[in-house]
């Protein structure tokens, strides 16, 4: 079992603040994935491997935030 597991599962920290751990992990795990797993860096020749990322990352959270913006607005108006 790993630590955030642990973390959920036996109520150390309030949820809040559990929340707030997890998803700090979250985007520590990220970071590494993409440095050694992906070998990206900051570095000039690999900015085209960033933009394209940062494009993909634009794209998925276009549509992931319009999905919502439509389920709520189907939401209110079902509810009128």
């Amino acid at each position: 079992m790993s630590a955030e597991c642990g973390l959920v599962v036996f109520k150390v920290l309030p949820e809040t603040s559990a929340l707030a751990v997890v998803g700090g992990l979250a985007v520590v795990q990220m970071a590494v994935h993409l440095h050694y797993f992906l070998h990206l860096n900051l570095s000039p020749s690999e900015r085209n491997n960033l933009l394209s990322l940062a494009l993909t990352a634009i794209i998925i959270l276009m549509m992931a935030g319009g999905t919502v913006w439509i389920l709520f607005d189907l939401h209110y108006r079902m509810m009128v």
